[in-house]
Formats: C-alpha cells, structure tokens, sequence
C-alpha cells in the first residue's frame, strides 16, 4: 500500500512537472510570436508609410508633368488657330466675289475694274509671301498638337494657294478656269474630305470656298477639342495625316515648278 501510495505521488510530481514546463516552453512561444507580429507590424506601416511618400511623390511629379504637357498642347492648338485666322482674314476680297459667282461666270471678274486692280496687283512671289509662315511657330506647335491637326493646316493652307495660283493662271490665259476641277486640289481634298463632304460639296453651285474651309476649319475645332480632352492622341489619324500631308505636298511642288516656268502675272497687261 505504501509503495502504491508512493508511486502515485511520484508519477503525480512528474506529471505536474512536464505540464509547468509546457506551459512555461508555451508562454514563452506565444511571447515570441507576439514580439515578431508587433515587429513584422511595424515593418509593414513603416514600409506603407514609405511607399505612401513615394507615391505621393511620384503622383505628384505625374501631375506637374501632365500640367506642363496639357499646357504646351493648348498653346500648340492655339498657335494653329491663330495662324488659321490670319489666313482666313487675309483672303483677298476677289475671293469673295470668286464665291458667289458660278464656273462659268469667273471671267466675268476680268471686266469689273475694282476686281481687275486688286487681282493685277497680285504676282507669284505676293501671295507666296501672303502664306509663308510669319514664324516657326506652328513648327515647334506640331510635336504638341500632333500630325493629323498639322496636315489639316497644312492642307486649308495649299488649298488656298492653290485658287490663288488658278486665279492668276487664269488672268495669264485671259479666262478662269473652275478650280474645283484642278487634279491636284481634287486629290487633296479626297485625303482631306469624307466622302459624304465631297459628295455635298460637289452638290454646291456657288459658296464653295467658304463651304470648304469652314469644313476644314470645323476639323480642326473638333480635333483640338479631342486632344484638350485626352480623346486623342498625338498619333492619331496617322495614316490619313501622311496622305493628307503628302498631297498637299506634291500640290505645292508642282504649283512651285509652274511659278517658276510662268510669267510674272503682275506684269500681264490684259
């Protein structure tokens, strides 16, 4: 009995033992685990913090540049506007008179005096000076404002010229021809026009050259609102721009070859 008695107690002691040492090795486990969660805890608010400030830095940086950026776009659209209307304003006033008459009426402008003194005035080098660029501005406009609103310019700029050099062709030949039949103008409008715009303007009898540059005009407004709004981007309308700019090109070259093979209209007497 005493022996039974002795082993219990014994096997009770041992038993109590173990189950403090657990429970010691098991505080001091949760310890641990507690101190290494506050301290990974702390790493990932100083990390977030860290990473905020980046950010902030970074979104920051973002937004001056994209200011800096839709600022040079606005001035670049409004650089081609500008020039735009100096254009338009610039248009000799026989133009006017050139749109309310029908094709076949033009060489009734050859017979009125007042018309015949603006128009006698007028030679290759005037009016290619009248649409020379006054600056570099619309140059440097391009890389903001982007190739298609470019070619738009540069396509309302030949078309212009282009009816100059007719109307003084014309006065050369002692009759005006419909410059709406020209090869040259036709295929840059084609670039420049849809083919419900060429559809009406082909419909139009008088009107034609306000018609056609309100229409371009109309292109570019609606253009340059794209790009304020980040519709558009400065690759857009790629394609069609290198079309549009490569017939305005060849128009002018060859406009360029015949100035230099004609006489000086100024100097016709009629």
């Amino acid at each position: 009995m005493i022996v039974f008695l002795a082993r219990n107690w014994i096997s009770q002691r041992i038993k109590s033992a173990i189950e403090h040492e657990y429970a010691e090795k098991l505080e001091k486990f949760r310890a641990r685990l507690k101190a290494e969660h506050e301290i990974a805890l702390e790493k990932i608010k100083t990390s977030n913090t860290q990473t905020q400030a980046v950010q902030a830095v970074a979104t920051a940086s973002l937004a001056t540049v994209h200011a800096a950026a839709q600022e040079k776009r606005l001035h670049a659209l409004e650089t081609f506007w500008k020039e735009t209307v100096q254009m338009r304003e610039g248009l000799p006033t026989y133009f006017l008179s050139l749109d309310i008459l029908r094709p076949h009426e033009y060489d009734y402008m050859l017979t009125k005096p007042d018309t015949d003194s603006a128009i006698a005035r007028l030679s290759h080098e005037i009016f290619a000076e009248n649409l020379e660029l006054k600056s570099i501005d619309v140059y440097e406009a391009r890389l903001y404002a982007g190739e298609y609103l470019f070619s738009l310019f540069w396509a309302y700029r030949a078309s212009i010229g282009r009816i100059k050099f007719l109307m003084m062709q014309g006065i050369g030949e002692g009759t005006i021809k419909d410059w709406a039949t020209d090869s040259g103008f036709l295929e840059l409008m084609g670039n420049v026009l849809s083919p419900q715009e060429v559809k009406r303007f082909d419909e139009l009898k008088i009107g034609r050259i306000n018609w056609l540059l309100n229409t371009i005009e109309g292109k570019m407004l609606s253009h340059s609102a794209k790009i304020i709004s980040g519709e558009a981007s400065a690759a857009f309308g790629l394609e069609q721009a290198s079309k549009i700019a490569a017939s305005a090109s060849q128009l002018e070259e060859e406009q360029r070859a015949q100035q230099q093979n004609s006489p000086d209209e100024s100097k016709v007497s009629r």
